[in-house]
């Protein structure tokens, strides 16, 4: 069962009860262009992967992203790309991996219109110290085919396109949290993409996402911590919200938190500072050392 906290959380604690309707684990794993990857890793028992290159390409992306690997899936490819991984509209799906990607898929399912979907809080560290079965190699399980109808029901409240993010950030009704280090949001620390400036949009309060976990298990915080770390940073996480990041992966652990906290409508810029530091306006952020937000 889902997290007492939130059913967006799944606590390894439970593990999967027999009756269950269709408990199925997707595996995100992320790589660098460069990393290599073994044939087979631990997981957990009936998960299925969720690779990246096949949900990357996005029919109306812009030319300087086409190359991006965190680009939102197209409509038409995602069907495919889930009934292949035997997850249809009635399926409950459990997100998890070995790093920090989860959260992006969670929001991509919740995003084309799939509300059963929980991360699994901790990730794989977290099964395995609870003492949970693990395995190797090639899934022998056959499923049953299945259909995936996605929707675009969600996409106006949870996505957020360039344009969208600049009105966001003149506007003073929404507010605008940057998922990155401290060092990284204030320009002092240099970004991994070779050639990006370093810097952040102005108007952004700074939530780095490392500070909504327990830095021992991994994770994330309770509702009373997390909404600490939401004030903290100058934001009011039942207002509205609109996520960034360097590229559109951790700002969708700020969106998750958000929707722990009650805000299920945090939505995320998926260009994020990859996109904004080249498109973005020069009265509309900072490059470099530059202000923060209020100062």
């Amino acid at each position: 069962q889902p997290d007492r906290r939130s059913p967006q959380l799944w606590s390894a604690v439970h593990g999967w009860p027999a009756d269950y309707p269709m408990p199925l684990i997707t595996k995100f794993e992320y790589l660098m262009p460069a990393a290599t990857r073994p044939q087979w890793k631990p997981h957990s028992p009936r998960r299925q992967e969720f690779p990246v290159p096949d949900i990357s390409a996005c029919q109306n992306a812009a030319p300087e992203k086409l190359a991006s690997q965190t680009l939102c899936p197209a409509l038409l490819s995602l069907p495919s790309t889930l009934a292949n991984a035997y997850i249809g509209n009635d399926s409950h799906v459990i997100v998890y991996d070995n790093c920090m990607f989860a959260p992006r898929v969670w929001w991509m399912f919740r995003m084309f219109g799939h509300e059963a979907v929980s991360v699994l809080d901790g990730g794989l560290a977290a099964w395995v110290a609870e003492g949970r079965r693990v395995t190797s190699g090639p899934l022998k399980t056959v499923y049953q085919s299945v259909e995936f109808q996605a929707s675009e029901d969600k996409k106006s409240a949870l996505y957020r396109s360039f344009e969208e993010f600049c009105k966001a950030l003149q506007s003073a009704s929404v507010q605008v949290a940057d998922a990155r280090s401290p060092a990284r949001f204030r320009g002092e620390e240099p970004e991994p993409r070779a050639g990006l400036p370093a810097g952040h949009p102005l108007g952004a309060a700074n939530l780095f996402f490392r500070s909504l976990y327990d830095s021992e298990s991994g994770r994330m915080l309770t509702e009373d911590q997390l909404r600490k770390k939401f004030l903290a940073s100058g934001l009011d996480p039942s207002r509205p919200l609109v996520t960034t990041c360097g590229s559109g992966i951790t700002a969708c652990h700020v969106a998750l938190a958000a929707h722990v906290l009650g805000n299920s409508d945090a939505a995320v810029y998926d260009g994020s500072w990859e996109e904004f530091a080249t498109r973005g306006p020069s009265d509309l952020k900072a490059v470099g050392s530059g202000p923060e937000r209020g100062a």
